[in-house]
């Protein structure tokens, strides 16, 4: 994971593409040790910090809409969304990469990391 950590900055998005420059400024580099970067820290770098959910207001659409005038404060679909994408982060800024290859090991045995490294610099046999 030496190798991911060293490389990781050229996962930090392109701030050149859409949706605009400013979405990714407060993306935080990925060029440190495995044990500060956190798995949240890699799905910002790549999706950007915004959040998962997309409220498209579909109380306020079909057969039964609600009139946008008593849409006043954020549906409940809205707020379970916000909470579960709150939880999502916290747990994803609790996991390092360090935390992960400690899990692989554990998990897969010595050898696996040794062959992941192989397999991404297409060197696996």
């Amino acid at each position: 994971m030496t190798l991911i950590a060293q490389d990781a900055h050229h996962l930090r998005a392109d701030e050149s593409r859409a949706p605009d420059d400013d979405d990714f400024h407060d993306v935080p580099p990925l060029a440190r040790p495995p044990t500060e970067i956190t798995v949240l820290d890699v799905v910002e770098a790549i999706d950007g910090p915004g959040s998962t959910f997309l409220c498209t207001e579909i109380r306020q659409r079909g057969p039964l809409a609600t009139p946008v005038d008593q849409c006043t404060k954020l549906c409940s679909v809205h707020r379970a969304r916000l909470r579960a994408d709150h939880a999502w982060r916290a747990s994803l800024r609790a996991t390092s990469i360090a935390d992960l290859v400690a899990d692989v090991e554990r998990d897969s045995g010595p050898q696996a990391l040794p062959r992941v490294g192989e397999w991404l610099a297409g060197q696996a046999t």
